[in-house]
């Protein structure tokens, strides 16, 4: 299979975004097989600073001890985000997978979603506030980068689910590349022990390749159809798995890791390779779209609905149901359907009120995202 790009056309802007990067009402589309896709993120990192509005700094945060070891050092210039790490870059002394005696990694990571327990629900070192810069749920997604080469090395361009629910942690490695392999293209994913929802589980896939990730820019893409997942090098097509994919959106995670001593799945720590930097040019995200238009406009909300038990519980953090998803659906003219988080009403007395006498009544919130109201309706099982 061969990508093509569609003419590009243009239109009116309907939505007020508050990010450059997630162009929601954008009308440049893109064909891959015999369907139309329709571009709705587009980081170019053409700011002097990464976009909070998208992304945060820190690498897994409540799996991280002390919590300011989450920073990596990253840089923004010339319409490029650099990831470095240096030959005194500290090892991050995590939990789990994340523990010194298991992985002792340097690590410079970016990421679009974070909360607690977040990856493999794992024990948490701290509380962190839930963040939301982008989710996505199915789609066509391309990266263009450079990454570094070395023993001890890798980099990753990578997706985990909202974990709204434990169940909700499949992971995708769209890219997880071994310095110490460059001619290989390692990618896959994890269900991670739901096998419930997601029973393939693709951990170690290799496909050979000509040239290394190191020598220029290349660009990597990857299909998220409900049946299976597709990984495009260069434009043509590397691989197909097929799959029960998620029904629900994923975050993105951009990281490069370091061993810093020992020997694991990426080879010999190296002190010799001086500074490190994985370089990415652009993420683009597309959305399946039933219709090319020249205009694209919201038209409203995927219904949700939330029924209530005999007793109920509030989330601390967001101050609603825990019940309450963190995102919403919304629909768009040309076919299309994006996932955005919803800033739900806190819990006020009339609504206590109506919780605790069982009252069905609708809960509103809010996306800012694209400046919308959405709503949930609660009911009461009998």
């Amino acid at each position: 299979m061969y990508l093509g790009d569609v003419e590009i056309t243009s239109g009116s802007p309907v939505v007020n975004v508050t990010s450059c990067a997630k162009k929601y009402n954008s009308v440049e589309y893109k064909e891959i097989g015999d369907k139309k896709y329709r571009l709705i993120f587009d980081e170019n990192f053409d700011s002097p600073f990464l976009d909070k509005n998208v992304w945060t700094d820190n690498y897994l945060i409540s799996r991280v001890n002390p919590r300011y070891l989450t920073y990596g050092k990253h840089m923004v210039n010339d319409g490029k985000l650099s990831l470095v790490v240096e030959p005194n870059s500290t090892v991050k002394s995590g939990i789990g997978d994340l523990s010194e005696a298991t992985n002792p990694l340097a690590v410079s990571g970016i990421q679009s979603i974070e909360k607690n327990a977040l990856h493999l629900i794992s024990p948490v070192n701290h509380d962190v506030n839930p963040y939301y810069g982008f989710i996505c749920q199915e789609g066509y997604w391309e990266i263009r980068c450079k990454c570094p080469i070395g023993s001890g090395v890798h980099s990753a361009f990578w997706l985990v689910g909202v974990q709204d629910k434990i169940s909700q942690r499949y992971e995708v490695d769209i890219i997880e590349y071994k310095g110490n392999t460059p001619t290989q293209f390692p990618h896959g994913s994890h269900n991670n022990g739901n096998e419930a929802d997601v029973t393939e589980n693709y951990p170690s896939n290799y496909t050979q390749m000509s040239h290394n990730l190191s020598d220029e820019y290349h660009t990597i893409g990857w299909l998220w159809e409900s049946d299976g997942m597709t990984w495009f090098l260069d434009g043509v097509q590397l691989d197909y798995l097929p799959a029960t994919m998620p029904q629900y959106p994923m975050g993105i995670i951009l990281a490069l890791y370091q061993r810093k001593y020992g020997s694991g799945w990426t080879g010999q720590a190296d002190d010799t390779l001086g500074t490190l930097s994985f370089d990415i040019d652009y993420i683009k995200v597309y959305k399946p779209s039933e219709y090319e238009l020249e205009a694209v406009s919201c038209t409203g909300q995927d219904p949700i609905s939330i029924s209530v038990g005999d007793t109920y519980s509030i989330d601390n953090d967001f101050g609603t149901l825990t019940d309450m998803p963190s995102y919403c659906r919304m629909n768009w003219n040309d076919g299309s359907k994006t996932e955005h988080h919803v800033k739900w009403e806190i819990i006020t007395n009339a609504i206590k009120n109506k919780l605790d006498n069982r009252i069905p009544f609708v809960w509103n919130g809010y996306v800012d995202d694209i400046g919308y109201s959405v709503s949930a309706n609660i009911t009461f099982a009998e």
